[in-house]
């Protein structure tokens, strides 16, 4: 892709920048109404947390269809597949959603990917069947995360640790900037930001251990840097397919914040690995 125009795209289709005490301002604001809504339905759990989850994967599946430019019509009948998998999610006992009704969604995944693969006029499809995994997986993981046992402190665990890279990338990467991680995908990512979000991650995964009582203190606060660098391996992902299809955000519903996908691009990420540490270690 060639570098130049991309950026002219971008622009072009930029959403205006507002000047940074006001964006920062506007990002606190949202995080203060969105983050004690999500620990409510962390904390009250079943279908309150099951109505949470379906609420951001439609909204997940609807960003990333126009992030690929899905005509309306096909994006209308997409979601419509979709809500069918979330009235699963939601009105079906936990034994049969895992793994039975998460076989069912990977099926669907499957089917579109292959129907791409060997049918060269339908090769878009293949997006539709990487937009089902790629939104519905982290949702799986952390339905079965918050199922687990102590399921409720294992989500606040994971949060605690994604939110930390989130806000120690941010005042890091701004305050101190310096070498591009990724700058062909993410000109703003900086090896500082990586930096400053591992060490809040660590910090956030410690402060998790000792106050859920998870237990072992270190290897926690060890893990919780760890996961900082699949988070951002999360938002890279993101940025590309953006970059990709010429998009700036993903959409505009969180004020200062872009889009869902923008706001969950680490959790995709990091909610499946835990999960998936969690099964190997019970």
């Amino acid at each position: 892709m060639d570098g130049s125009s991309d950026e002219q795209s971008l622009e072009g289709r930029a959403i205006p920048v507002q000047s940074a005490p006001s964006h920062l301002m506007t990002r606190v604001a949202s995080a203060l109404i969105l983050i004690p809504l999500a620990l409510t339905a962390v904390w009250l759990g079943g279908d309150w947390f099951a109505g949470l989850l379906s609420l951001v994967g439609i909204l997940m599946i609807l960003e990333w269809g126009q992030i690929i430019g899905l005509p309306k019509r096909d994006l209308g009948l997409f979601l419509a597949l979709n809500l069918m998998l979330v009235t699963g999610f939601i009105l079906l006992p936990v034994d049969m959603l895992l793994p039975h009704w998460a076989g069912v969604t990977v099926g669907l995944s499957l089917y579109f990917l292959l129907f791409g693969a060997f049918f060269k006029s339908a090769r878009p499809v293949i997006w539709l069947g990487l937009a089902i995994l790629y939104c519905w997986t982290p949702l799986y993981a952390l339905y079965w995360l918050r199922g687990a046992e102590n399921g409720l402190w294992l989500v606040a665990w994971v949060l605690l640790v994604v939110w930390g890279t989130d806000i120690g990338g941010y005042f890091v990467g701004r305050s101190v900037g310096g070498a591009k991680l990724v700058p062909q995908i993410s000109p703003n990512k900086t090896w500082s930001g990586l930096i400053g979000g591992m060490a809040l991650a660590a910090l956030a995964g410690l402060i998790g251990a000792i106050w859920f009582d998870l237990g072992s203190i270190m290897l926690l606060a060890s893990l919780g840097a760890l996961l900082a660098i699949v988070g951002q391996a999360g938002d890279i992902v993101e940025s590309a397919l953006k970059r990709r299809f010429g998009v700036k955000d993903s959409g505009r519903i969180i004020p200062g914040h872009g889009g869902v996908l923008d706001r969950v691009d680490g959790l995709v990420f990091v909610a499946p690995v835990v999960a998936l540490a969690v099964a190997l270690y019970n």
